[in-house]
């Protein structure tokens, strides 16, 4: 046999390894396999690798989810007052426009809308279109509705008026405005508010 072998004369040499000391210190520095903890930075790993490659590491002041468009359209003063059977734009309240993005959702609101009819028994619809002319056309689409009926007259018909919708206009120019007419009865609407004023406006409510 040669020099050095691990068989001399027949006999075969007790297999030289690692002590269990070296071994502990071996398998101490990896890291374990359930809740491992790195001390380096990990590098080469993008998100797309962990299933993220949607996310935008945006900070919360520039997250456009549920932040108002821009300001209110707002007023204390009464409406434009309504007594037929065709939509009238509340001009006093104006229009609300803003630039939709395509693939995002909106929600526009009326807050402080009061229900403000001459005649008991009259019922009313109010309108939220796309479109700031003062009477609405193919090219102003519903929005948002409700309907008022007018149980008494003057402060005590005076009914708040929920009016909210979520939509998806797509991208492009948007300009709301409120419309009312008359459905059933004689007498004129006029579109009130309490003593904070009633306000239009949208909210960015995220992808549709």
């Amino acid at each position: 046999m040669s020099s050095g072998s691990d068989i001399t004369e027949g006999k075969i040499k007790k297999a030289r390894l690692p002590s269990d000391t070296a071994y502990a210190a071996d398998l101490d520095a990896k890291a374990p396999l359930a809740s491992p903890a790195f001390t380096g930075t990990p590098t080469g790993i993008t998100k797309a690798h962990v299933g993220l490659s949607n996310v935008d590491n945006t900070s919360d002041a520039n997250k456009p989810v549920g932040a108002t468009m821009g300001t209110p359209t707002a007023t204390g003063s009464n409406g434009t007052a309504t007594s037929g059977t065709t939509e009238i734009r509340d001009a006093v309240l104006g229009n609300y426009a803003f630039t939709a993005v395509a693939g995002v959702r909106y929600r526009v609101l009326i807050d402080g809308l009061l229900s403000n009819g001459s005649v008991v028994g009259d019922t009313f619809q109010v309108n939220i279109r796309n479109g700031g002319t003062s009477t609405p056309t193919a090219a102003s689409p519903l929005v948002a509705s409700a309907r008022a009926f007018i149980p008494a007259v003057d402060g005590l018909g005076q009914a708040l008026i929920p009016l909210a919708k979520t939509f998806a206009p797509g991208a492009g120019l948007v300009t709301l405005s409120l419309f009312a007419v008359r459905l059933a009865g004689t007498g004129v609407f006029t579109p009130t508010s309490s003593a904070a004023g009633r306000e239009l406006y949208v909210v960015n409510v995220g992808p549709s």
